[in-house]
């Protein structure tokens, strides 16, 4: 069996970063440095990613570490990088919808499961 520490952090499982994530092992701001590397990477050959908010996300790890150092973690997903599809709703991030014609749509809102993986502490 591989170990944690022969694989790269974006290959670990949700279920090995969530606890290495509450143990403490790694921060939030690393995993997350972790995949916006990877994004960076692949992202211009598969375009998956169609509205990338770095700092947003860095701002975001930054605060479940800091409640995390304070004994606080916000659910089952506490400092998970989680990818929106863009045919959902999300609070503050452009959303196109796959659409020009949405091309700068902010909505005010998330979608019901976007607003369920925030409060799990998925970012």
């Amino acid at each position: 069996m591989v170990e944690m520490k022969d694989r790269s952090i974006v290959e670990w499982t949700a279920v090995d970063l969530a606890k290495q994530i509450a143990g403490r092992n790694v921060s939030c701001v690393e995993v997350m440095k972790a995949f916006l590397a990877r994004i960076d990477e692949i992202n211009g050959v598969v375009n998956a990613i169609c509205t990338l908010d770095i700092e947003g996300a860095l701002s975001a790890a930054s605060g479940a570490d800091a409640a995390l150092a304070k004994g606080h973690a916000c659910g089952p997903l506490h400092g998970l990088p989680i990818a929106i599809k863009d045919l959902a709703e999300t609070r503050g991030i452009r959303t196109t919808m796959g659409s020009p014609l949405l091309k700068d749509w902010v909505p005010d809102h998330d979608q019901l499961f976007v607003t369920r993986l925030r409060e799990a502490g998925a970012i």
